[in-house]
């Protein structure tokens, strides 16, 4: 198996391909999320309160999901960092 530092240099690996960036957009874009979810969410309660509820409920497990995928994101970052650092260290 070709070394990870190697793999990293000539392209092999690329860490950006499993992880989203974080942009200065991310953060507007999470704050109108949420107003939009907060408006939307009034109207479903004057409509059927019990829609409301479903509605966070649903939106719960996507957070979740959301938080699963970026713990999963750190360990494979974490991981490779570990292949490069053993490498380093027993050359």
């Amino acid at each position: 198996m070709e070394s990870a530092l190697k793999q990293l240099y000539n392209g092999e690996i690329n860490p950006l391909e499993k992880m989203k960036p974080i942009l200065e957009d991310y953060r507007e874009s999470s704050e109108r999320l949420c107003r939009q979810q907060a408006e939307f969410i009034s109207k479903l309660e004057k409509f059927d309160r019990r829609l409301k509820f479903e509605l966070e409920d649903l939106m719960a497990a996507a957070d979740n999901l959301v938080s699963e995928t970026m713990a999963q994101n750190f360990a494979d970052g974490f991981s490779l960092g570990v292949r490069l650092s053993a490498e380093i260290f027993l050359k």
